[in-house]
């Protein structure tokens, strides 16, 4: 089965995407994943591996352009591209190492360093706003009183706790 099977959670995508982007080890994506193809076996496996819309003058869709992907479509695909883009030469997330802290009220958080450099990723997997309690990660956040969050490319306040919406997902550099 394709990740999304047969349904069109964007939140969820997004936050596996970020998850498998940011952790160590090779990413591997499925091909339309990035425009959010889904699919599962026991409809039939070729259902699974459905053509990418495009391509050939025949095809009614052509996904390999931003005109032809609908609006959330390029919404996914825009988000996975600005990870893979940020990923491409980052060596603290190719080489560094990475420090797992005891997820709490549903938020998962982990930071990944290198030769002084500290990425730290944030996924609240609960469907509420939470809020997250900055201290806990004062090992890895130190001094620092603001970090970038690639995702949004707002810069983030860390002298405070942070308020998460439904499913957010943050990539911050320290």
């Amino acid at each position: 089965n394709r990740f999304l099977e047969n349904g069109n959670d964007v939140a969820a995508l997004k936050q596996a995407v970020t998850l498998l982007l940011t952790i160590p080890r090779i990413p591997q994506l499925y091909y339309g994943t990035e425009i959010m193809m889904n699919g599962q076996k026991n409809i039939s496996d070729g259902y699974v591996r459905k053509d990418f819309p495009g391509g050939w003058k025949e095809d009614t869709q052509n996904a390999f352009t931003k005109e032809g992907r609908t609006q959330i479509q390029n919404e996914v695909f825009d988000y996975i591209s600005k990870i893979l883009h940020w990923r491409k030469d980052n060596v603290v997330i190719s080489e560094g190492t990475m420090k797992h802290f005891l997820p709490q009220n549903g938020i998962y958080v982990f930071a990944r360093s290198f030769e002084g450099k500290t990425d730290l990723v944030i996924l609240n997997g609960t469907s509420k706003e939470q809020t997250l309690p900055i201290k806990h990660y004062s090992e890895v956040i130190k001094e620092v009183v603001a970090g970038k969050d690639i995702i949004s490319e707002e810069t983030i306040n860390l002298s405070k706790d942070l308020t998460l919406s439904p499913r957010q997902s943050m990539i911050i550099e320290l």
